[in-house]
């Protein structure tokens, strides 16, 4: 799954999401669903964004594939 980020000139931040072939607006429920089958996130694309923010977002990503990796092992517990 990959996530593209996009800033416009008032700040505001848009994501969408490519899920096998199809770009999508992003949604929480389909982020979450397809980790589960695969806890991957493919490198995400930045618009408008400095390096800083790119960084932040990628240490959210990362954090969420700790999530899910955490809440995999304990269901196989």
């Amino acid at each position: 799954m990959k996530l593209f980020f996009t800033k416009n000139s008032e700040g505001e931040v848009e994501a969408t999401m490519q899920v096998g072939t199809s770009i999508q607006q992003f949604s929480y429920i389909t982020m979450l669903q397809e980790l589960l089958k695969n806890n991957q996130f493919d490198e995400p694309e930045f618009s408008g964004f400095d390096e800083n923010e790119k960084a932040k977002v990628s240490e959210l990503l990362s954090k969420i594939n700790k999530v899910i990796e955490d809440a995999n092992m304990s269901d196989l517990e």
